[in-house]
């Protein structure tokens, strides 16, 4: 103990119980991810959120990769903190539990319809230019 005055530091009192987990050697990752239920990845030390993300297949197509969270063994969480142009990604440990959440419905690109959209101003910007090049 560095510091038994901590703010951090509990006092047992008689009766009371302390429930020390067992060591968990994986990383659990669930959610928006291509397989089809929760993935259990053996931890290595020093790998970063995207190997663990990878090891249990990558992001499914509509995953919100911005907002994954990460739940650690002693309950704290962590998410993606974004400054400016980059993104600070925090590392799991043993025993945590990472999960990427969907997109929402109305926050998904609905690419066919995005290139019909656009197929049609084209051609109405084309129908614009021949009518006044015609004049």
């Amino acid at each position: 103990m560095d510091d038994p005055t901590g703010s951090q530091n509990l006092v047992l009192l008689p009766g009371d119980s302390m429930v020390v987990p067992e060591y968990n050697p994986v990383v659990l990752v669930r959610g928006a991810i291509n397989a089809p239920d929760s993935v259990q990845v053996l931890y290595v030390e020093g790998a970063g959120l995207e190997y663990y993300i990878q090891q249990a297949g990558g992001y499914s197509r509509f995953a919100d990769t911005d907002n994954v969270h990460i739940r650690y063994q002693n309950g704290e969480g962590a998410t993606i903190d974004r400054v400016l142009l980059f993104k600070r990604k925090p590392s799991p440990l043993p025993g945590s539990v990472v999960t990427v959440p969907a997109l929402r419905e109305e926050d998904r690109i609905n690419l066919p319809a995005l290139l019909a959209d656009l197929a049609q101003v084209a051609g109405s910007i084309t129908a614009i230019l021949l009518v006044v090049s015609r004049i």
